[in-house]
């Protein structure tokens, strides 16, 4: 039932952030990406408060939809199930994989209601960027999630699942807003590499703007293909020396 409610939540944001970028296309980043996709362009680097407030709206309810998966399997009646029944480890991996096709499917739906609105919104359908460049920030946006929400469950292990989700999302508010001031001086590159959740926004990375002052698409990937397998093995690592009985 809860999942139900969180995902009408999630509804009703990707519908908001979808009339909103769709409805402001012409005025906004029209060239470049098509209406479809204007979801993975997040925040500009310098911060414009309207669109950061749109975007957290969506991710918060997001980390909203997953709070609590890990934490509810190892208390109460679900430790015992976890104990008469599986495996730590194929228990833990089985969550993030199952997290992994819940978030995809997500992104799909976010992706659905884009469509939708593009064609109710705006005629400027004609227009079609590269393909690569498409999958290139569509990709580490999922990526940049699963992360987040990966995070949000290790954290699970450690703490309740009100904690996780407000130390995340306090991340995540702190990474945006510090990298904009980042952007704004043009000063402190190196620290945009310590703000992941800013490698969701396709402004922010090299592969759609051409500032020279921006994170590189490449290292960034490759920032996030290493912090998830370190999720990964420590909590294979936790759960397995976790006292659960």
């Amino acid at each position: 039932m809860k999942h139900k409610y969180y995902l009408l939540v999630i509804s009703l944001a990707f519908s908001m952030q979808s009339y909103f970028l769709i409805h402001n296309f012409n005025e906004r980043n029209s060239n470049y990406l098509h209406p479809f996709f204007l979801f993975v362009l997040g925040v500009e680097p310098i911060t414009q408060y309207t669109n950061f407030l749109i975007w957290f709206f969506v991710f918060i309810s997001i980390s909203f939809y997953f709070s609590g998966i890990i934490s509810e399997n190892i208390n109460g009646y679900g430790k015992y199930m976890l104990v008469r029944n599986t495996q730590k480890l194929k228990w833990i991996m089985g969550l993030y994989y199952l997290t992994t096709i819940r978030l995809f499917g997500l992104v799909v739906l976010q992706f659905t209601f884009f469509i939708l609105s593009s064609f109710i919104f705006t005629q400027n359908l004609e227009t079609f960027p590269s393909i690569i460049m498409l999958v290139k920030v569509v990709f580490i946006y999922f990526l940049t999630l699963l992360f987040l929400i990966f995070l949000q469950m290790y954290l699970e292990l450690y703490t309740s699942p009100q904690v996780s989700l407000l130390s995340v999302n306090f991340y995540v508010v702190l990474s945006i807003l510090l990298a904009g001031v980042i952007f704004l001086h043009n000063q402190g590159e190196l620290l945009l590499y310590g703000l992941i959740p800013n490698f969701a926004m396709g402004l922010r990375l090299d592969v759609i703007s051409d500032e020279n002052f921006i994170i590189s698409y490449p290292i960034a990937l490759l920032i996030l293909g290493l912090v998830v397998l370190l999720i990964l093995y420590f909590s294979i690592r936790k759960i397995e020396a976790k006292d659960i009985y």
